[in-house]
């Protein structure tokens, strides 16, 4: 039987790109799981900062899951955003998505920075492991149209990455990976090592 990571979230966007940058960072013969794959129909309350949001995203599934299912899982990875301005990391709530995608929360050519934190649990210890990562952005603005996308990440359609003039959503997904890789995979090398030594997988990058 493949061996699985579970991805907790319902956002397909944030579900797809996260997959594909632990696969290439060497979880490629893994096959991962969004909260839609293992049915999870439940409402999570998030408080807190990034880091606790995650984690209550991660416990959530972990306890959802029977004890056959968590069979041929060894990992399970919360995930939550927030946006740093002028420093000040706020959560990606939809309020200020809303603001954001809207035009009435930034000005056109503001510096931002998407903070993304990951919480992991690894089983069948239960072992937890986190990182934050950092990835610097441009807001290219909005006249107001952008719609706000349940379970979509809606911002990739006003943010630029920083030295491009292209909207995220408008870069290929080879320039997204790319990015991803640049700043977020020394911090998610850490934790792919981890589910590679406690699962007995040597490491290998495809």
């Amino acid at each position: 039987m493949r061996n699985k990571i579970v991805i907790a979230t319902k956002n397909l966007h944030k579900f797809s790109l996260i997959t594909e940058t632990l696969v290439a960072l060497g979880l490629g013969e893994y096959a991962f799981l969004n909260m839609y794959d293992i049915a999870y129909s439940g409402e999570i309350e998030e408080t807190g900062t990034i880091e606790e949001r995650a984690k209550q995203k991660a416990r959530a599934a972990l306890e959802y899951l029977s004890g056959e299912q968590k069979q041929s899982i060894r990992a399970i990875i919360g995930i939550d955003d927030g946006i740093a301005i002028k420093g000040i990391v706020t959560a990606n709530a939809r309020e200020l998505t809303e603001g954001i995608v809207k035009g009435i929360a930034l000005e056109p050519g503001e510096k931002v920075t998407d903070v993304r934190a990951h919480y992991g649990i690894i089983l069948p210890e239960e072992e937890a492991i986190s990182c934050q990562t950092f990835i610097p952005c441009i807001y290219r603005g909005s006249n107001g149209d952008v719609p706000h996308e349940e379970n979509a990440y809606s911002l990739m359609q006003v943010f630029s990455y920083e030295g491009s003039k292209k909207t995220i959503a408008d870069s290929s997904p080879e320039e997204i990976l790319k990015n991803n890789l640049h700043y977020c995979g020394q911090e998610l090398e850490v934790v792919v090592k981890r589910i590679r030594m406690v699962s007995g997988v040597t490491m290998h990058k495809d």
